[in-house]
């Protein structure tokens, strides 16, 4: 990525930390989606579905089969998370909480300092990454702690665009219906969905939350492994080569617990039509840190982090399988 770097600051540059920000989430680092790496603003997604026309060999030509053309347009949106640091404050409460080592007469222990509440930053905020992405929405009020009313995320994306199936009737999950309700799903499975998983395709997952997860833990703990049925535990790979341990399956599909996902809430997706788009040389996408002693000779170290991205999903909303309780 061609991230800028002007951290003054005792030549500190971030351009690592930048790059394991932008995968750190599950959804973006693990293969749930296909990366779009060169998204400049907008960018067309063209989808062409077709029916055949076969037919007993003659002279003639004859056309048949429909042509269809649809397409979907992924939009990025900058995002931004600005701060600044009182050096004499940062570096007295350091000192006092011994967290670094003092050495009389050797510069570099106010580096140290600065790396630290930088990288605790970036923490809170790949905490916040999967929530973002799975539940922005941009009728919510304004919330600059996590940044989810700017755009539309793929819960909003998949709920707008594909109808519950009519053998699904969502309600709260609790340990006495979670089992029937991960059965809804895969009986409902869409056929292409079914041979995906008969072919051993990689890219089909349920999303859901630790919650409901948990749930279904321990429902089929409650039970003999003899009525397991279709549920089975173990390792799932994904497209990427990321490695999910030891994690739940019903029916060839892995189930998958997403942080901070929407309560009450899976869905039965593909990631071949789970679109993250952003610009790898975009100058939009950085980590800048600047001693402003430097400048307006204030003691104060000030953090500006932005990074560019949009989310969207293909057009075939009938592939989207949801359990959702509004």
């Amino acid at each position: 990525m061609a991230f800028v770097n002007n951290a003054t600051f005792y030549g500190k540059t971030w351009d690592e930390m930048m790059k394991q920000f932008f995968v750190s989430s599950i959804t973006a680092g693990k293969g749930l989606v296909t990366p779009l790496l060169g998204v400049k603003g907008q960018e067309h997604l063209p989808f062409l579905t077709q029916t055949l026309n076969i037919t007993e060999r003659n002279c003639a030509f004859t056309a048949g089969g429909t042509v269809t053309m649809d397409e979907k347009i992924i939009t990025t949106k900058v995002y931004s998370d600005q701060t600044e640091f009182c050096k004499p404050d940062l570096f007295k409460f350091f000192d006092q909480a011994g967290l670094f080592e003092v050495t009389p007469g050797i510069p570099g222990v106010a580096e140290q300092v600065v790396n630290y509440a930088v990288a605790q930053r970036l923490e809170k905020l790949k905490a916040n990454w999967d929530n973002i992405l799975w539940n922005s929405n941009t009728a919510l009020p304004v919330d600059t702690t996590t940044g989810i009313n700017l755009q539309d995320g793929y819960t909003k994306l998949i709920n707008a665009g594909s109808p519950i199936p009519a053998d699904i009737t969502p309600a709260i999950v609790t340990i006495l219906n979670v089992i029937a309700v991960f059965e809804a799903i895969v009986r409902v499975m869409p056929e292409v969905f079914q041979n995906a998983v008969q072919q051993g395709d990689r890219g089909l997952y349920i999303a859901t939350s630790y919650t409901i997860n948990q749930l279904l833990w321990q429902a089929l703990q409650a039970i003999p492994l003899s009525q397991w049925g279709a549920f089975e535990r173990k390792d799932y790979v994904s497209p990427n080569g990321s490695v999910f341990t030891n994690v739940w399956w019903i029916q060839g599909v892995p189930i998958i617990p997403i942080p901070n996902f929407r309560a009450n809430t899976a869905f039965l997706v593909h990631h071949d039509i789970m679109f993250l788009g952003t610009d790898i040389d975009s100058e939009d996408m950085y980590i800048k840190t600047l001693d402003m002693e430097n400048t307006t000779l204030e003691p104060k170290i000030r953090f500006n982090m932005s990074w560019v991205f949009g989310m969207q999903i293909g057009n075939q909303s009938d592939l989207f399988v949801q359990y959702y309780l509004p």
